[in-house]
């Protein structure tokens, strides 16, 4: 009976090793997701919601460009 017992005991031990490490693994790695800082993924938002608060070289050409075309199909179409 103690044969049988022992070998219960052995069987499940490596097991139990194996299971105790990956919750450790797992503690730990929770433990150093939680470190980071959140500053990292804030700066990176913030650099892609960035807007242009200047105008670029053409834009007095483009925006010439496209009030004349809303202009020109307003005083065609108007009245009709």
């Amino acid at each position: 009976m103690d044969v049988v017992r022992s070998a219960r005991q052995s069987a499940t031990a490596p097991f139990a090793i194996v299971v105790a490490v990956f919750i450790a693994l797992a503690i730990a790695a929770g433990v150093w997701h939680a470190s980071q800082p959140i500053a990292s993924a804030t700066t990176r938002t913030q650099s892609v919601a960035a807007t242009a608060t200047s105008l670029g070289p053409d834009a007095g050409d483009r925006n010439s460009e496209i009030l004349a075309a809303h202009l020109g199909t307003a005083e065609a179409t108007h009245g009709h």
